[in-house]
């Protein structure tokens, strides 16, 4: 597919409430993940997530069972990163993503309901 876009993302698994954001410093997205590493479950999330809210396909390309992923996403990486960026207004800072002055474009806490409701 035309405009593919090969990045790096670090995850962080079993996090209360699902948050990505880009990491200005070091050029990788930056992701905390509501699921467990068993059986596959935080990679799904990972990918099923991502690809609803960038509205593009995801694919992880290599790190399975590593923090360190390699993903593929259908979109240039300008428009990655447009996607990325909150909305005015919205609240950007909580402590986990401060030390890393990234900003998060998605939050959803364990319990509320999926979007599409699933």
């Amino acid at each position: 597919m035309k405009n593919m876009t090969e990045l790096e993302a670090s995850v962080r698994p079993g996090s209360r409430e699902f948050a990505a954001g880009w990491d200005q410093k070091s050029g990788r997205l930056k992701v905390s993940l509501t699921e467990k590493p068993e059986q596959g479950r935080a990679n799904a999330e990972l990918v099923r997530e991502l690809s609803k809210i960038l509205g593009a396909p995801v694919e992880l390309v290599r790190g399975g069972r590593d923090r360190r992923k390699l993903l593929r996403v259908g979109l240039p990486l300008e428009e990655i990163k447009r996607r990325l960026s909150a909305p005015e207004g919205a609240d950007i800072s909580p402590a986990r993503f401060r030390s890393a002055k990234c900003a998060p474009f998605a939050r959803r806490r364990i319990g509320e309901a999926k979007p599409g409701g699933v």
